[in-house]
């Protein structure tokens, strides 16, 4: 699939929501499962990514992912052809992580993350505090999600790369685009047509202005 070229004074993100998992559901239809994994239609879902990001050739420099086991699984498998050379960086961060409180969206330590997924650079979840605690900047309402949003953003315009993939959760990427309201969920990726399904992934110039508020556009494609 074509993306259209980045234009100069504008980043490029290419966001990947991360793909299905089984959820274990309670009586009032909470998910019970602590930091699951990939299901094996998740993976497909991937895998399916890996192969039309193959195709694309996206001139992805570094990578940021959610600490949750589902996106570094997603982004793994759907970015295979970029980390087999070694070239492109892995950066996992914990603002990342989905926005919700529910076991699902609570992260697992960040020891045993490196020790599961020893490639990638886990120094962010280690200097954070308070992960995988829902507190502080993790609080699970939409006004810290707010705050951690704005945060991520002027860190992605510090960053020295102009090309950059997200892998992250459906929930992150509404509140990135302006999509997510008070009131709505943050447990759950509302279904709607401003919402990305699992293993969706599109590609935005990104421009962060010097009040600290951003634009997003999109490219042509979306998958």
């Amino acid at each position: 699939m074509a993306f259209a070229p980045r234009q100069d004074n504008m980043k490029t993100i290419y966001f990947l929501r991360h793909g299905l998992v089984d959820h274990k559901t309670d009586e009032q239809g909470v998910h019970r499962d602590h930091d699951p994994m990939l299901n094996e239609e998740g993976i497909k879902q991937a895998e399916k990514v890996r192969d039309e990001l193959r195709d694309a050739e996206l001139p992805v420099e570094i990578i940021f992912c959610s600490p949750l086991r589902r996106a570094i699984e997603t982004m793994q498998i759907a970015f295979q052809d970029y980390l087999k050379e070694g070239h492109v960086p892995v950066k996992i961060l914990p603002t990342l992580q989905d926005c919700g409180d529910w076991e699902c969206n609570v992260g697992t330590p960040t020891a045993e993350l490196e020790q599961q997924f020893p490639r990638y650079d886990f120094s962010a979840c280690y200097e954070d505090k308070l992960y995988p605690k829902k507190e502080g900047i993790h609080k699970a309402d939409f006004e810290t999600s707010v705050l951690k949003t704005q945060q991520l953003a002027e860190y992605f315009a510090r960053v020295p790369q102009k090309n950059l993939a997200v892998v992250t959760h459906g929930v992150c990427i509404r509140l990135f685009c302006g999509f997510q309201k008070p009131g709505e969920t943050l447990n759950a990726t509302p279904k709607d047509k401003n919402s990305f399904s699992p293993c969706q992934y599109g590609g935005y110039t990104f421009h962060y202005y010097s009040d600290k508020t951003w634009r997003f556009t999109p490219l042509e494609g979306k998958s």
